[in-house]
């Protein structure tokens, strides 16, 4: 069994080896595989580190940022945000949700997933002997119903049984609390490449309680890296008169460039940006060259910060935490490598950040305990002295990687393996009924514990009515238009009567997953029947097809 750190930029896997949790690397020691797809002319699909390397030469064929995607019906606001910064071709799939097209064909968002996936289980293979078959993949933690299920049919179609799909912020709390020592609340700051997730946790012997929750996914390291792009290209209009914005190649160039830069930032107080033949003019070839400071950075993700700092502060809100009464802040996720983030981290705090666990690794190493555990293994609590957040390694290549990535959690003379921690999430958005009026009637409100049900009666409205349809939507706006339409539920073949003759008692389960399952019953004349329906997700049929279109893996 794994966890596996399903990442919007990158992603790594970990496991559990006679008690010791270990990040799993690769062949060549690396740690974190990048997150792309790649579709060749030759027909090949590329993953990991061979397809990044494509972006470059191939961007409308090399997929990134899929994550952002996944779950999502292509009417969906956000999905018109991300096509206009994509290079690659977002289209409508069969099922109304998202589909990339690519020259190796169109594929569902999941199934890119699955690629990345399969690439994850391929590392562990090759490091274990086994393939695995368990798994705990971990998702942000305000992903709503449909991107929470659409990961998990990505696991089932790369072939792997999906034991739980957990918070982000939660996984890392337990990498970082399992020591038995950190008894208290602690606040999970994960500011990864593509999202960021402030969670408030409550640990108190072996049990995690998740207090609340708050996040955003489209605010990451990839976000301040377009930024500083966009800077550069901006300097090198106005003195080489040349717009880099022109070409996807070119651009894809000043992105990496960008993101370089940002990483030797985070370890040095002044870079270069050198890009040969970086935009072609009037006068043929001109190079960039441009020096860049760690003032000029923080200028640049100084909004970035802040928009981190506005949820953070929404999130001990809704737990009605102080942050003088948060014990520990942890720090996850690559971004938390540039300076700014961790000073403001701990400004607003009152306290340094603790990085006892590798930011980049946390999650990975979180998910493996955890799925150790409900397989019935057992873990060895980890005793760590690593030094406050201002003395971590610098990240190195990759979206933050560092370049010495240590291969598991540090320890020292654990003290004997335990079997149990119980972890207790809550469900990140409200779920309700839209109503008349464009208005919404809450069924389960956002900060409920997982799993959890309720029960609503409803009766007819009308003479002779012969099915109820209610419209669920998942969010937290009054509007139900302003909120994410989790689908339509319909209660059919009801008995012709009076209007209130015919009662339906309708259940609402949201299982440890934080996915949401539908139950009808006719309350008729004694008779009951029910209908069962999972609102998110392809069919079984549908998934067995993406299976065997995709064969024995990417």
């Amino acid at each position: 069994m794994v966890g596996i750190d399903l990442g919007t930029t990158n992603s790594s896997v970990a496991a559990v080896v006679g008690g010791e949790p270990s990040v799993l690397a690769d062949p060549q020691g690396r740690t974190t595989t990048p997150s792309v797809v790649s579709f060749t002319d030759a027909n090949e699909i590329l993953v990991g580190h061979r397809a990044r390397s494509r972006l470059v030469e191939d961007p409308t064929n090399t997929i990134y940022s899929s994550k952002r995607l996944i779950g999502r019906p292509y009417s969906d606001p956000a999905v018109r945000i991300a096509r206009a910064a994509l290079p690659y071709e977002v289209v409508s799939g069969p099922d109304g949700q998202v589909a990339i097209h690519t020259r190796g064909g169109t594929y569902s968002v999941a199934e890119i997933a699955a690629m990345i996936l399969r690439k994850m289980a391929a590392v562990a293979r090759a490091k274990l002997g086994d393939q695995p078959v368990h798994a705990v993949i971990t998702v942000p933690a305000n992903f709503n119903d449909g991107q929470r299920e659409y990961t998990r049919v990505a696991g089932r179609i790369a072939g792997l049984e999906v034991l739980r799909i957990v918070n982000e912020p939660t996984a890392a709390a337990l990498a970082f609390g399992f020591d038995g020592s950190r008894d208290g609340v602690i606040a999970v700051y994960d500011f990864g490449g593509g999202t960021f997730d402030i969670s408030v946790v409550e640990i108190r012997k072996g049990v995690y309680r998740v207090l609340s929750t708050a996040g955003d996914p489209f605010l990451g390291g990839d976000d301040i890296d377009v930024a500083l792009a966009g800077r550069l290209a901006d300097r090198f209009r106005r003195d080489a008169r040349i717009d880099l914005r022109r070409s996807q190649t070119e651009w894809q160039r000043l992105l990496f460039a960008a993101e370089k830069a940002k990483i030797e930032l985070a370890s040095q107080e002044k870079t270069e940006v050198v890009i040969e033949g970086a935009g072609f003019g009037d006068s043929g070839a001109q190079d960039l060259r441009m020096d860049l400071s760690r003032t000029d950075l923080a200028s640049i993700a100084y909004t970035f910060v802040e928009r981190s700092i506005d949820l953070t502060r929404r999130g001990l809100q809704a737990a009605r935490v102080a942050p003088s009464d948060v014990n520990d802040v942890v720090l996850v996720g690559g971004t938390t490598q540039v300076p700014l983030v961790a000073d403001a981290v701990a400004e607003f705090f009152g306290k340094k950040p603790r990085r006892e666990v590798d930011p980049m690794h946390a999650v990975a190493l979180g998910a493996s305990m955890h799925a150790a555990l409900l397989t019935g293994g057992t873990v060895k609590p980890q005793r760590r002295s690593t030094p406050a957040a201002g003395n971590a390694s610098a990240p190195g290549p990759g979206g933050g990687e560092p370049a010495e990535a240590s291969s598991g959690a540090a320890s020292a003379a654990a003290p004997a393996a335990v079997a149990s921690a119980l972890l207790i999430d809550v469900l990140p958005h409200s779920i309700g009924i839209a109503v008349a009026g464009g208005g919404v009637e809450w069924v389960l409100k956002s900060y409920s514990v997982v799993p959890t049900e309720e029960k609503r009666r409803f009766t007819t409205w009308r003479e002779g009515q012969p099915e109820m349809r209610f419209v669920l939507i998942q969010g937290d706006s009054p509007q139900a238009a302003e909120n994410t339409r989790l689908g339509d539920f319909v209660v059919s073949g009801l008995r012709p009567a009076g209007a209130g003759d015919v009662s339906v008692e309708v259940t609402f389960e949201v299982d440890v997953n934080g996915i949401l399952c539908v139950t009808a019953t006719d309350l008729d004349s004694g008779r009951q029947h029910s209908r069962r329906l999972k609102l998110s997700g392809p069919s079984e049929a549908q998934i067995a097809e993406s299976r065997q279109r995709m064969g024995s893996g990417a």
